[in-house]
């Protein structure tokens, strides 16, 4: 089937480019905005993972170098959010008996997307 055979107006719409730009657009701009959002989020997710090691080597070195000021949960989290930044701050800390003696884990669970996995970090405070 030629195209000459087709009624007018079908060939028209078959011929008429106009709007192209429009159409490529639609389907171009979801790609546009996610992909910042996307790189924004796995940002945040590299910084609260560096704010959770951050957070257990500094509650693992505050357990070793002063194990009568940091004697509980309650003092070590004190301790490190006296010393460290905001993001840091946000980590949850929590002291675990271990085969090493102490462990510390810190854990950074603020996320924007649901799918995100939290950052667990664990090291040993002997």
């Amino acid at each position: 089937m030629s195209i000459e055979m087709l009624p007018r107006w079908l060939r028209q719409l078959a011929t008429d480019i106009s709007g192209n730009a429009a159409i490529e657009f639609a389907f171009v701009a979801p790609l546009l905005l996610l992909l910042p959002m996307a790189v924004l989020q796995l940002t945040l997710w590299g910084v609260g993972a560096a704010a959770a090691r951050d957070a257990a080597d500094r509650a693992a070195r505050c357990v070793m170098v002063d194990p009568r000021g940091c004697d509980s949960e309650e003092n070590v989290r004190k301790t490190v959010a006296q010393e460290t930044t905001t993001m840091t701050a946000k980590v949850d800390l929590a002291l675990e008996r271990a085969d090493c003696g102490v462990a510390v884990v810190g854990r950074q669970k603020d996320f924007a997307f649901q799918g995100m996995s939290a950052v667990s970090v664990r090291r040993c405070a002997g």
